[in-house]
């Protein structure tokens, strides 16, 4: 019953569509678009995995998110507009719990993306999943990325000093700031998540 339900749950989460972007799976014949900005050491300056450096490193990325998904625990979602994939979004499950990550390309930059997709999935773990709090790590100089996060309601509740060294940024130790969210799921809507009765 619960491997049922989480199924269930996924697949009302698979798919997820905005006013300009939509949010899907990742699929294995998407690595030449996630090398376009995985590569990118501009879009990947703040980031805690390592800049793609060849294709194989978006294929075995792509293998790795797939797989996860399938096991209901660290989903990712490509990023589309009209024109295409121009960047990820991704939640780590842990009970009611989520953590959440986004990249974007850097011809989408300044026009909204981040925000609306944050957005598509706040919204659907709000009322498709048992999913209450989020919360989100920022690298304290990634400003742009921090704006986004607050526009999206989470409130920075900690700063962790020297926290780790951005791997694509040097040996310096970054401060990473930590923002939380809730969801604030209404009790009428717990009802009907998957799993309950």
């Amino acid at each position: 019953m619960e491997q049922r339900s989480t199924e269930t749950a996924l697949n009302w989460l698979a798919h997820l569509r905005g006013e300009r972007l939509s949010l899907r799976p990742p699929l294995q014949e998407d690595a030449p678009a996630v090398f376009l900005y995985a590569s990118d050491p501009v879009v990947t300056r703040f980031l805690a995995w390592p800049r793609h450096s060849s294709l194989a490193d978006s294929e075995r990325f792509l293998s790795r998110a797939i797989a996860d998904r399938q096991g209901g625990k660290n989903l990712v979602w490509l990023i589309e507009d009209d024109s295409g994939v121009v960047g990820a979004i991704g939640a780590r499950l842990s009970g009611v719990n989520a953590g959440v990550g986004y990249v974007l390309a850097q011809a989408s930059w300044g026009r909204g993306y981040a925000g609306e997709a944050l957005k598509l999935l706040c919204d659907a773990l709000s009322t498709r999943s048992s999913v209450q709090a989020l919360w989100a790590m920022c690298v304290a100089e990634n400003v742009a990325s921090a704006r986004v996060l607050e526009k999206g309601g989470f409130h920075a509740e900690r700063t962790l000093e020297s926290y780790f060294s951005c791997p694509n940024g040097g040996d310096a130790l970054c401060d990473v700031v930590v923002y939380t969210r809730s969801l604030g799921i209404p009790p009428r809507r717990k009802r009907s998540l998957p799993g309950r009765s």
